[in-house]
């Protein structure tokens, strides 16, 4: 089989200046960074017959003794092998839709995240308020995501997979198609690019008096990919054709794979806006029994759902509340989650997996929802012996 690795090396250094005001309040200034270590995508390192390394390597069989080897089915500049049903019609060109082999993706580098901290912490009325704040900006580089890489030529579509098929615009398949589903499994791990963040946070916690207490946090993020970010996950799902980005191609701007570039775009799946506040309520009653009591109210703006910025989920609002009674032996508490029954979907995700459905919109065969847990009402109670 194939062999191969990468050697991770990373230097992670850390500086921060603290400021005492007095014993009530302080600032700091920080300076780190960190890092995630390099690795090894082994699937391209299994060269069992059949599977993803072997095809990637030796080929595919047209069924009538002529395999089509790994450069057979690189794209190339040469018209006959740049989309279309010529491509699909020329023996010197291989129907699957791959720009890269087993070296392109075999390892991936190590991502490192810089992130400059300014922040300030203390305490105020008589030490009744607690607060804390930071604004930060941080630099992520080589940032690695796991895609599922695409297998598809744009004009084999319907299934064809042996020699003679008919083929959109006229004539017949002459090289083999691999059903995308074959190595729909094969996850890689690949750096996709740069980003950068900045934002701030601020919490706090108010006593109001012996009963009363309120606890309050709220954030602001923006994020962006930053120049030359090219995603290769979404490339071959025709989202990013639809919304307008350019791709980039081996031949012609010389990136490892086809990809889509999305630099400016916002960050995906990360609210720009978070805010949540918790009141409680605690006291003792005369039997020896305390009672507490507490409402959770959370906050966050809508979301990207992909790196194109196409898919958006809204905002979302959730409320939780718990009321309970204890002593030195017994606690029991009757809580509520998710109290305005709130049905946003947690999650949403498409993939492409033939043997569950043909291709739907945007290349994509099928979609999935995770659910948010809806309204559930419940008692938790434990005893100490």
């Amino acid at each position: 089989g194939n062999s191969g690795g990468i050697e991770s090396k990373g230097f992670i250094p850390r500086l921060s200046f603290n400021y005492n005001v007095n014993e009530n309040q302080s600032y700091y200034v920080q300076f780190a960074k960190g890092v995630n270590p390099g690795g090894v995508n082994t699937d391209y390192f299994n060269s069992n017959a059949g599977g993803f390394a072997d095809t990637l390597d030796n080929g595919i069989s047209d069924g009538f003794g002529t395999s089509f080897a790994n450069g057979d089915y690189v794209l190339t500049t040469d018209a006959a092998c740049d989309g279309g049903a010529a491509a699909l019609t020329n023996a010197a060109c291989n129907s699957t839709y791959v720009d890269y082999n087993t070296d392109t993706f075999s390892t991936f580098k190590e991502e490192e995240l810089t992130n400059i901290e300014f922040g300030f912490k203390g305490t105020t009325l008589d030490g009744r308020l607690q607060y804390a704040g930071a604004i930060y900006r941080m630099a992520w580089k080589d940032q690695v995501n796991a895609v599922n890489l695409s297998w598809d030529h744009p004009d084999a579509a319907g299934g064809m997979n042996a020699v003679g098929d008919a083929v959109p615009g006229g004539g017949t398949l002459s090289a083999t198609y691999v059903a995308e589903n074959n190595f729909a499994d094969s996850r890689t791990f690949a750096n996709t690019g740069d980003l950068k963040m900045q934002g701030m946070e601020l919490e706090g916690t108010y006593l109001m008096n012996e009963n009363w207490s309120v606890r309050g946090a709220a954030s602001y993020m923006d994020g962006e990919f930053d120049d030359g970010y090219c995603d290769v996950g979404t490339f071959g799902n025709g989202l990013a054709a639809f919304a307008g980005y350019e791709t980039l191609t081996p031949e012609s701007d010389g990136v490892l794979a086809s990809c889509d570039l999305v630099e400016g775009n916002t960050i995906n799946r990360q609210p720009a806006l978070t805010f949540a506040v918790s009141p409680s309520y605690s006291t003792d009653l005369n039997n020896g029994m305390r009672l507490n009591a507490r409402t959770d109210f959370r906050w966050e703006s809508d979301q990207y759902l992909d790196t194109v910025n196409v898919g958006q989920s809204p905002a979302v609002t959730t409320v939780n509340a718990s009321v309970g009674l204890s002593n030195d032996n017994w606690s029991a508490t009757l809580y509520i989650n998710n109290l305005l029954d709130d049905d946003t979907p947690r999650q949403f995700g498409a993939g492409n997996d033939s043997t569950i459905t043909s291709a739907g919109p945007f290349g994509a065969s099928n979609y999935s929802v995770q659910p948010r847990i809806p309204r559930a009402i419940g008692l938790r109670a434990s005893y100490n012996f």
